[in-house]
Formats: structure tokens, sequence, C-alpha cells
């Protein structure tokens, strides 16, 4: 599917900042907030629309929340095809890692005793789509039917180096920014690198040995395989935090279908998720 590079538009950097329209929902379209406890003083929260026999669960990134363009745009294309949306927001006390599986565990766990669903679909938006493909690493189609992963960062290592060089530098020190204000008891410097933050914060944390060994076991890359569950990625060309170039080596399978648009940026396609997310629906 065909995405429209913005008329004046100077690359991916310029794609993945610019200002998105968002979309007016009506009044069917509100939300119901949920506050979900967690161990250790932690919570997420979630909100979402009336239930249906479908639903579709949308995971926001790192830099991103439930009121992102590309998330409000997702939410009204299932919304409109008869759909149950359930947005969630990560925890932040310490926040979600990469392959924080439990936290998507807990999610869905609440979301299945609400009722039975003839489909539950996911869709991961960056940091979102990696905790996701973790998670579904040890799943079947029993439980979730399709995985739609926008500009995940299938190998962690090449993500962070990234972030350390030339123009990526700014969404760098965005993101240590984000993590030093939800979590100031980390002490966390302002002028660390992510890849310097995974190893003083991040992999300790969560238990993991060090940045190798975190990034190892959460690359998605290295476990694709293993995923049961049918999938859709959608990277851009021109992302300026992501090689494409993982995407289109990718080999073949009958599970994984592979979407590489022209522009976008870091998910910088805005409205046009509407179109895709209606396509991936039916």
């Amino acid at each position: 599917m065909k995405f429209n590079k913005p008329r004046f538009s100077f690359g991916g950097h310029f794609e993945t900042i610019w200002p998105k329209s968002y979309p007016q929902l009506t009044a069917e379209q509100q939300w119901t907030e949920k506050v979900i406890p967690l161990e250790a003083d932690n919570e997420f929260k979630i909100k979402m629309t009336p239930l249906r026999t479908k639903v579709l669960i949308i995971l926001h990134g790192l830099g991103g929340d439930w009121d992102t363009s590309e998330n409000l745009w997702s939410a009204r294309a299932a919304i409109d095809s008869g759909w149950c949306v359930v947005q969630v927001q990560w925890p932040r006390n310490p926040p979600s890692h990469a392959g924080q599986k439990e936290h998507l565990e807990a999610v869905l766990s609440y979301v299945e005793n609400l009722g039975k669903f003839q489909k539950i679909y996911l869709l991961g938006f960056s940091m979102g789509a990696s905790i996701m493909l973790n998670w579904a690493r040890a799943q079947t189609l029993k439980r979730v039917q399709k995985l739609i992963s926008v500009s995940a960062p299938l190998d962690l290592d090449r993500t962070s180096r990234k972030l350390k060089t030339g123009l990526c530098r700014i969404y760098d020190l965005r993101f240590n920014k984000i993590l030093r204000s939800w979590y100031p008891k980390a002490k966390i410097k302002a002028h660390m690198s992510i890849f310097e933050v995974d190893e003083f914060f991040t992999s300790r944390t969560h238990g993991f040995k060090d940045r190798e060994d975190y990034y190892r076991s959460c690359s998605a890359l290295f476990f694709l395989d293993e995923i049961q569950i049918p999938q859709h990625y959608v990277v851009a060309a021109n992302d300026p935090l992501i090689d494409s170039k993982i995407y289109r080596d990718l080999k073949p399978s009958l599970l994984r279908h592979v979407t590489i648009t022209d522009g976008g940026g870091h998910v910088g396609y805005g409205p046009w998720m509407e179109k895709f997310i209606l396509n991936q629906l039916k």
C-alpha cells in the first residue's frame, strides 16, 4: 500500500517530526479509562471503547503516547470497522523495556476476562511493536490472530548505535529526557545516550546481565521465525532510526508480510494509518 510523502519533504527526519493531523472522534468513539495495578506499586493504564466481538489493542512507542496521530487514526479505522479499541499506556515506574512481554500479557489477560471475542489483533508502534513481538514468541493463534508492527527496532543494538550519530542525537536526547522524567530515582545523566542508558539503567533494572544481554535477548530479529502468528511489518525506507535493509533481508515466510514505504520517517505516517488499518482489518 503506497504512502504518499508530503509535497515538501526534506527526508526522514522531517517526516518524523513534522506535525500530523488528528481525526475527529464522534460521541460513539469516546473512551473509558482503567488503571491496572502491577507489582511493586507500578501500574499501567488503558482506555477503551465499548466492547464488541473484535478487539484491536494499540501499543505506543517510547517517544509516543496513546494520543499520538498514528494511534488515533488507527483507532478511528478500527471503530468505523466495528471493532473495540484498547489503547495502552505503558508503566513508568520503572518504564517498560523493549522486551517487557509481562506487561502486554497483563493487558491481554485483563481484556480476555471481559468476555469472548471473535478476533484480537495487536498493533504496535516502535518500542510497542518490539514488546508485542517478544510476547508473541511463545504464543499461538488461539489468543491473538494478527500482529501489525510499525517501525519496530528489530535489532536494538543497531538502532541504539544509530541514535548516537548525527541528527539522530536529537531523538536520543529526547528519549533520555522522557526516561529521566518518568524515573528520576535512576539518576540518569542528561548527556547520556540511550546506548549508555541501556547499560547503566535499563539492563540492570530489568535483570539483564548487561546491555549486550538485554539487546540479544529482546531483539526480535533473532527470533522472528519462532513466531507462529501472522505478522505484517511496516517500515519506511527513510526511517532515520531503523535500517530498512534489515527488513529487506528477511527471508520469505508464509506468516510474514513486509511493507517498505518510500516515506514516513520513524512512525510518521499520520492519517495514512487509517487507510492501512482499514485494509488490515478486512
